[in-house]
C-alpha cells in the first residue's frame, strides 16, 4: 500500500470510530526494514487526527 492509501485508511477509521463514540485505535506493522521516518509520518498523522492509541505489533525470537 502506499503512504496516501495508509493515511486515508487512517482517516476513514478515525471518522467511523467518531461516529461510533469510541476511540480509535492504530496497530502498525512494519517489515524490519521500514524506515524510521515513514514511521514516524504515519504517527505524526494519527497525532493530527488526535487519535491516540497507537500500538506496535511486533515478532518476538525471529518468528513473524
Amino acid at each position: 500500500q502506499s503512504q496516501q492509501d495508509v493515511f486515508q485508511r487512517i482517516e476513514g477509521l478515525q471518522i467511523a470510530a467518531t461516529a461510533a463514540g469510541v476511540d480509535p485505535e492504530v496497530r502498525l506493522r512494519a517489515d524490519r526494514d521500514a524506515q524510521c521516518g515513514s514511521v514516524r509520518e504515519v504517527i505524526e498523522h494519527c497525532a493530527a487526527r488526535n487519535i491516540r492509541s497507537i500500538q506496535f505489533a511486533v515478532s518476538v525470537n525471529g518468528s513473524n
